[in-house]
């Protein structure tokens, strides 16, 4: 059996007047929300449920009178009879008590949820809004990265080569002109060498600056899935 006395803090010889403002007292000074950290929380939320489970006991006289008597306790204070109207009043009360307390605690509940569910969504929202500013921002340096692409050189002439000194070597193989050939090969050598000088200029002018476009676009994808999500759970 519980020794609700100890629980309470109080002599079992106390008066009930005593009883009910000690568990005020108690009450108040185990209240889960005058602690932050976790730890000390739920264990003020178990001290608080045993300071009401003795507070059921002892703070009502007929069920405390019958609490003494099995724990052997025995106290001239206590009154050994009560009427009827008494005993069904002292129910009553004790009922509202109950349930008084039951609601507050409910609504103590629902409360730090609430709040706790409109913290985590300022969060989201600010969020969101970083995001929006984020996302503004790499469009703007996309814009003006693009601006900044030199024009690649045209490949036309240069294909145009190519397909010219085939057509050159075809001539010469079939007439079998010595001339045509080095026309032909003249034309291949030609084409190459813009070949060439083209990638040069992609590489040295125009990959680096591609890059950085492809890298801003690359984040603001990740921005814009960041933002779509945070959007569905608010």
């Amino acid at each position: 059996m519980k020794d609700y006395y100890k629980i309470l803090e109080i002599a079992h010889d106390i008066s009930q007047d005593a009883i009910k403002e000690q568990y005020r007292f108690l009450v108040q000074a185990w209240h889960p929300d005058k602690f932050t950290n976790p730890t000390q929380k739920l264990k003020a939320e178990d001290k608080i449920k045993e300071i009401n489970a003795a507070y059921v006991i002892l703070g009502n006289p007929v069920k405390r009178a019958e609490y003494d008597r099995h724990a052997g306790y025995t106290s001239s204070s206590q009154p050994q009879e009560y009427s009827q109207s008494t005993t069904q009043s002292q129910s009553e009360d004790e009922r509202r008590r109950e349930d008084e307390v039951a609601q507050h605690v409910k609504e103590s509940r629902w409360k730090k949820r609430r709040e706790a569910i409109d913290r985590e969504e300022d969060v989201q929202s600010q969020k969101v809004t970083q995001l929006d500013q984020e996302i503004s921002l790499i469009k703007e340096e996309i814009s003006k990265i693009s601006k900044e692409l030199p024009k690649l050189p045209s490949s036309i002439f240069a294909i145009s080569l190519s397909l010219g000194s085939l057509v050159i070597f075809l001539i010469a193989f079939t007439v079998n002109i010595l001339f045509l050939y080095f026309i032909g090969g003249f034309s291949l050598i030609a084409a190459i060498y813009l070949f060439n000088e083209r990638a040069k200029y992609y590489k040295i002018n125009y990959k680096p600056i591609f890059d950085e476009v492809q890298k801003r676009e690359q984040r603001l994808e990740q921005l814009v899935q960041e933002r779509r999500y945070l959007l569905s759970v608010l």
